[in-house]
């Protein structure tokens, strides 16, 4: 599918010391790898009495890239906004184009996939799980959603659709993530708060009217978001006879949060983006927005809908953006900005006939140091992929069984490592201000949190099982010495979200 055009020959006249050997490549639309040509210079001729010879340097390697025929599988935007139906028992229809660009003679197979986030399915939407097949020379599919109406009045929803890789390996997939925002169609009520919603640290929210403190949050712990309808709210006393007349109900109001990455060592900051991305033991929906949203420089706004007593909705109001401190934090690296390996442990123990409530166990035990901003991910399988391994659905359950990643009430062995228990007896008197609040960050969040000494910035699992499930359910194996062989797969990670 290459031609190439060379002159035969190359004729130095009287005084020329260079000439161009001239190639002609012929462009044509089917993706190929590296290819390569050698170009050789010999059998010099000379009109001179000495005659002519060919130097060292007679051969030259050229490579030919094909870039341009790459093939692409990809969605043609990561967001789409559609507004709910207007009445019960209808639906619209999300139209989400996927487009193949580059090469098209080959044959790709891929599945696409839709994922909950604030929207459910069977409930906002019809869920999708199909493939796509690009036929030789088809450059376009359009996957089709329907959306329902739920009756409820909602803020905008959302869910995710999502692009696998191609399953004949032929094509490259990018953009496999594309946001669909529903809309709600529902006429507002007229209420709203009479003043804007501050950010600041849950540490302060006893002292909310420290307003330095509140600009830079110490990193490493949840940020709440306090309307004007709070009685913690700094102008509460002016603010909270308007909140009676107007009968706005503070403890339903609706909450969503944005953040933008640190700014850069120029000073240039990223656009604010929403968090819908929901994990198994956090909401990105609730009062509070857990600090594993967020690192140290991040940028951080709540915005607020307020709800009367009747449970309708009204405006929205935004805060002001504050930026998490670099300078204060719950458990600071060594180094601002950087993070290394740290040392952890993992011991195995066999309880024996003497422990009344676990006996004839294995007892695990991983102990790790905490970092603002990091979560530990701990299973006895590979660990890929983080979106779908944190999120709420049911892959994570059956692909980590022996793990920190499942919830107690998701637990298939005799224990897990996250227990119904909400705060550990060593933290009962010493913790933070609202650690343990299950009603300002839920109940699922102090679960995983449990295992968090703060004040030391240690993290520690504790798991007992019993051998036939290291074996069956944790991956486990006996090895030649007749011991069981069992390995824990540690990971901490930064701002997954």
């Amino acid at each position: 599918n290459l031609y190439m055009f060379c002159v035969n020959n190359l004729f130095l006249t009287l005084g020329e010391m260079e000439k161009l050997c001239i190639l002609l490549l012929v462009d044509d639309t089917v993706y190929e790898a590296v290819e390569e040509l050698r170009l050789v210079l010999a059998t010099p001729k000379s009109s001179s009495q000495f005659g002519a010879s060919v130097g060292s340097q007679n051969e030259a390697l050229l490579k030919i890239k094909d870039t341009a025929d790459k093939p692409i599988i990809r969605f043609t935007e990561a967001k789409f906004s559609i507004s709910e139906p207007k009445e019960a028992g209808a639906v619209v229809t999300v139209r989400i184009p996927v487009v193949r660009v580059g090469d098209t003679s080959k044959v790709s197979v891929v599945r696409v996939h839709t994922k909950d986030g604030s929207a459910v399915s069977g409930v906002d939407y019809y869920p999708v799980s199909k493939d796509i097949e690009f036929k030789q020379g088809e450059k376009r599919h359009v996957v089709e959603v329907e959306v329902l109406f739920d009756g409820i009045r909602d803020m905008r929803e959302a869910f995710t659709v999502h692009l696998k890789p191609d399953e004949n390996m032929v094509a490259e997939t990018q953009v496999t993530k594309a946001i669909v925002y529903i809309e709600e169609s529902n006429s507002m009520a007229d209420v709203t708060f009479p003043s804007l919603p501050n950010v600041m640290s849950l540490l302060h929210y006893d002292d909310v009217a420290r307003k330095a403190d509140n600009l830079y949050p110490p990193a490493g712990y949840p940020v709440i978001c306090v309307t004007a309808c709070d009685p913690k709210y700094p102008d509460y006393d002016k603010t909270g006879s308007i909140c009676v007349s107007e009968r706005i109900n503070n403890t339903l109001t609706h909450y969503r949060w944005l953040i933008s990455a640190p700014a850069g060592p120029s000073g240039v900051t990223s656009p604010m983006e929403e968090v819908d991305f929901e994990t198994f033991f956090t909401s990105a929906k609730m009062i509070t927005l857990d600090s594993v949203y967020f690192q140290a420089g991040s940028r951080v706004r709540c915005a607020a809908r307020a709800v009367n007593s009747n449970g309708e909705e009204g405006l929205e109001l935004s805060s002001p953006i504050v930026t998490i401190s670099q300078e204060e934090g719950m458990c600071l690296p060594r180094k601002m900005g950087t993070v290394g390996a740290e040392p952890f442990s993992a011991k195995l123990h066999y309880t024996g006939t003497d422990d009344l409530k676990h006996p004839n166990l294995i007892k695990v035990t991983i102990t790790m140091p905490h970092i603002d901003g990091m979560l530990p991910v701990i299973s006895t399988r590979p660990l890929t992929n983080f979106d779908l391994t944190l999120s709420p659905d049911g892959t994570r359950v059956g692909n980590h069984r022996c793990s920190n990643l499942l919830d107690f009430s998701e637990v298939t062995t005799g224990h897990g490592f996250i227990t119904a228990s909400i705060q550990s007896p060593e933290s009962i008197g010493e913790s933070a201000p609202y650690q343990f609040s299950s009603s300002l960050r839920g109940n699922s969040t102090l679960r995983f949190y449990k295992n968090l000494n703060l004040e030391a910035c240690l993290w520690e699992f504790r798991s007992y099982y019993h051998m036939s499930e290291l074996l069956t359910d944790c991956g486990g194996a006996i090895g030649t010495n007749g011991q069981v062989c069992i390995a824990f797969v540690r990971n901490i990670f930064l701002n997954p979200m």
